[in-house]
């Protein structure tokens, strides 16, 4: 084999190593979500202002959910954000999430509305804040 095949063989596998590496990554993902549903895992009550606790208990977030950290991140501010700005803040901290499904998320909990409140085009705060 000469020295040509044998260095496009090595990058082929290598990229093919970081595929299966990111395919394991989204297989523990999905995992996880899996035994989220089945009753494993670990959740934690979101105190959603004005309902009783027999309503709030059928709403979780995981503590390490898009969702907790968002929350957490318009905590830190202080004040009501731009969508924009809440995931990168999101994402700056490590959550490995779609910006889209984050913001996706945002706005339909604010239309409900659960944990946030829309504030003005794009902006957001938390419900907790206007109680």
């Amino acid at each position: 084999m000469s020295g040509a095949v044998r260095e496009i063989d090595q990058k082929i596998v290598a990229m093919l190593d970081q595929e299966i590496a990111s395919l394991e990554a989204d297989l523990s993902s999905l995992r996880s979500k899996r035994a989220l549903f089945n009753g494993h895992g670990s959740r934690t009550n979101v105190v959603i202002p004005g309902k009783s606790s027999v309503e709030q208990t059928n709403f979780f977030t995981r503590a390490d959910s898009g969702f907790a950290l968002a929350m957490k991140v318009l905590r830190e501010n202080g004040k009501p954000m731009h969508v924009e700005e809440i995931v990168k803040a999101v994402l700056a901290k490590g959550k490995n999430i779609s910006s889209r499904n984050l913001k996706t998320g945002i706005y339909r909990a604010a239309r409900k509305p659960k944990l946030f409140k829309r504030e003005g085009p794009g902006i957001f705060g938390l419900l907790e804040w206007h109680k």
